[in-house]
C-alpha cells in the first residue's frame, strides 16, 4: 500500500546571524509523512512569499486521503457484456485504508425463477471486497486502486478504481464527487469481460 503525504515547511533566514551562507531570505520546501497543511493555506503562503520577492520551492501539497469513507453511487453506466447488467439497481462504495480494502456493494433486482411462485419480490446485495493496492494523490483527486488477490479470484480478474474529487483544487470541470469503475475479466469460456462505471457523492461521516 503506497500513500503519499506531504506538508509545508518554511525556513526564514531573514534574521539569521549564524556564520553560513544563505542564498534565499525564505525557502519554502516540502517534507514527507506529515499531513498538516491544506492546499488553501499553501496557496496563500506561496502568493504572499512570491509577492515579496522570496523564493518558493516544491509542488502544491495535498490533503491526506481520508482513511475511511463511503459513497452512494446513484449514477450508473452499465456494460451490456455483464449478463446481470440490467438487474443492477444501485451501488455503494466504501474505502477502508487501515484494513487495506475497497468494497463495492451492488443492489441486484430479484428475479423469480421459472416455474416458482414468488410472494414478494425483493432486491439482493452483491458485495465485492478487494484488497487495496495503491493510493495516489494529486490536486485533481485521490485515486484508490484495489485488485483481486494475485490478480485472480476463482480464475477471474477483478479491479475497483475509486477517484475522490471532494478535495480537488485543479482547474477542471468535475461533475461528480466520487467516480468508481469496476473491471471484470474471465479468461476462460465463456470469456466474459466488462467494465461498469458508477458515480455519486460521499456519505457524511
Amino acid at each position: 500500500l503506497e500513500t503519499i503525504k506531504e506538508t509545508l515547511k518554511i525556513v526564514d533566514y531573514s534574521r539569521a546571524i549564524c556564520m553560513f551562507y544563505t542564498a534565499n531570505t525564505t525557502l519554502l520546501t516540502l517534507q514527507e509523512n506529515i499531513d498538516t497543511v491544506t492546499p488553501a493555506t499553501h496557496k496563500v503562503l506561496v502568493s504572499h512569499l512570491a509577492g515579496n520577492g522570496l523564493t518558493v520551492a516544491g509542488p502544491l501539497p495535498q490533503l491526506p486521503a481520508k482513511d475511511v469513507f463511503s459513497a452512494e453511487l446513484p449514477k450508473l453506466q452499465l456494460d451490456a457484456n455483464d449478463p446481470q447488467h440490467n438487474l443492477i439497481l444501485s451501488a455503494k462504495a466504501e474505502v477502508d485504508v487501515p484494513k487495506k480494502q475497497v468494497k463495492l456493494q451492488l443492489e441486484i433486482k430479484f428475479v423469480c425463477p421459472d416455474g416458482a411462485i414468488c410472494i414478494a419480490l425483493y432486491s439482493q446485495v452483491k458485495e465485492i471486497t478487494l484488497p487495496l493496492q495503491t493510493v495516489q494523490k494529486s490536486n485533481c483527486g485521490d485515486t484508490y486502486v484495489a485488485l483481486s488477490p494475485n490478480g485472480l479470484v476463482g480464475g477471474a480478474f477483478e479491479k475497483i478504481t475509486l477517484v475522490d474529487y471532494s478535495q480537488a483544487t485543479c482547474e477542471r470541470y468535475i461533475e461528480n464527487e466520487i467516480e468508481v469503475s469496476y473491471d471484470y475479466s474471465q479468461p476462460y469460456p465463456p470469456f466474459t469481460k466488462y467494465q461498469h462505471l458508477f458515480s455519486g457523492s460521499k456519505i457524511a461521516q
